[in-house]
């Protein structure tokens, strides 16, 4: 804490501010219904892999960018909930599929 008021003090660092917790909770859950709906757009695996992928970099470049500017903004979860979403999804399409074929021999 020392450290961060000094650089405010010293450097004109902005101080850290983080967003009320229901703004975090909508935050996470926006990321989350990102990665179900990446996930239910794409047939196969490759561009639901390369888009999940720009999706996190554009996440990360963003949190990054909110922090310079002195914002803390909750990047592990928000990751998180993209990939497990996502991959729930995923799996879910991919065993209705082999349901389906299962059923048609």
């Amino acid at each position: 804490m020392v450290s961060q008021i000094l650089s405010a003090v010293l450097d004109g660092r902005p101080l850290l501010q983080v967003l009320p917790f229901w703004s975090e909770v909508v935050w996470v859950l926006s990321w989350s219904c990102v990665g179900g709906t990446i996930a239910r757009c794409f047939q196969t695996i490759v561009p639901w892999g390369l888009t999940t992928g720009a999706a996190l970099m554009g996440l990360y470049g963003f949190c990054y960018y909110l922090l310079i500017q002195g914002y803390w903004i909750p990047l592990v979860p928000s990751v998180l909930a993209l990939g497990m979403t996502g991959g729930s999804v995923v799996v879910f399409r991919l065993q209705q599929i082999n349901n389906d074929e299962s059923i048609k021999f």
